[in-house]
């Protein structure tokens, strides 16, 4: 499905589907062929998603000289994406599911470079999404050109090579009244990205 945004010519919306979910990306296609396209992963809490990109989206349409594709996209749980994750209805709270992890979000922008793209892009990580970004990269090189990490969490943060207990431990916080209140407050997804053990 595409969406023309009003007064934006060649900035659309599309809705993908994506393993029985469905998650919008904001593209602006390319005025100078041969460049990689460029695949915005904006920061993630409550209430942010790839709108966060609309002021640069628009700015980057309106100069016909920019250049590269843009899309910015949701990952899975988050703006317009479908289901929604649930939360428990316990006293507290805490989640019927954990929330995806950095490696469930960098398949489905692998997904979406394959499928949506169709040629290897540059993927800029924002924030708590750098993870995703060098996750993606890690996870299928012939799909990723490059990577771009824009305010990058702490190092340890973005660390690929953390022991299975250490991620179990995360999760075990995250999946927590505490961690839902974390999230529902903005202060979580700095948690979910796996701070060090």
């Amino acid at each position: 499905m595409l969406t023309l945004i009003l007064g934006i010519p060649s900035l659309t919306v599309r809705t993908v589907a994506y393993n029985g979910w469905t998650y919008s990306a904001a593209v602006v296609p390319s005025s100078a062929p041969g460049l990689p396209p460029v695949v915005l992963l904006p920061p993630i809490g409550v209430g942010i998603d790839r709108t966060f990109c609309g002021r640069f989206l628009d700015a980057w349409a309106a100069d016909k000289s920019a250049g590269s594709a843009l899309h910015a996209i949701d990952v899975i749980g988050m703006g317009d994406s479908a289901p929604k994750p649930k939360m428990n209805r316990r006293l507290m709270g805490g989640w019927e599911a954990p929330p995806r992890t950095p490696r469930e979000w960098a398949e489905q922008v692998v997904a979406y470079v394959d499928e949506e793209i169709g040629e290897a892009a540059v993927i800029m990580g924002q924030s708590n999404l750098c993870t995703v970004a060098l996750e993606a990269a890690a996870l299928r090189p012939s799909s990723v050109c490059g990577v771009i990490l824009l305010g990058p969490p702490a190092v340890e943060a973005l660390s690929l090579d953390k022991p299975d207990e250490s991620i179990a431990k995360i999760w075990r916080i995250v999946g927590s009244p505490i961690g839902a209140a974390l999230y529902r407050s903005g202060l979580g997804p700095g948690l979910r990205a796996g701070l060090g053990p």
